[in-house]
């Protein structure tokens, strides 16, 4: 079995990580934030994502906040996708970047805290099914 250390990270998708992982931080931040915001609205007895009548200004501030974070995280993604990263996880803050590596494509794999790209799955494979770069067998060997 041939291992490689790592597949070819583009030099613009390592250039661009700093940027990514910063957006895809905040963006979990703001998810939190409207998360937390739900479980105040639930302690108020509110379950519904849209108030009926003019609620206490309490409950309606809380609403408007959570519908900016929401806002804000769904923008942030958006910004990710469109610096070439495919969001596979919102919740995790997973990442991946379509690359080509011998004589098909992979998907590289980041998560919102890992330090660099450190995993790759072929393209039909989910995210679980990531390896670290150490365990690599060429896409056209596997």
């Amino acid at each position: 079995m041939n291992t490689f250390e790592s597949p070819p990270i583009p030099e613009e998708l390592e250039a661009r990580l700093p940027r990514i992982a910063l957006l895809a931080g905040e963006a979990l931040q703001a998810r939190a934030l409207a998360d937390q915001l739900t479980r105040e609205l639930a302690d108020f007895g509110i379950v519904t994502p849209r108030l009926e009548a003019s609620p206490p200004p309490q409950i309606a501030d809380r609403f408007e906040r959570r519908s900016e974070a929401n806002a804000r995280a769904h923008a942030l993604w958006h910004e990710i996708e469109n610096l070439g990263g495919l969001v596979m996880d919102r919740e995790l803050g997973a990442i991946d970047f379509i690359t080509a590596w011998g004589d098909s494509e992979v998907r590289l794999c980041w998560i919102v805290g890992e330090p660099s790209i450190a995993h790759w799955h072929h393209l039909d494979e989910p995210c679980s099914a990531r390896r670290r770069f150490a365990s690599i067998d060429p896409p056209h060997l596997c």
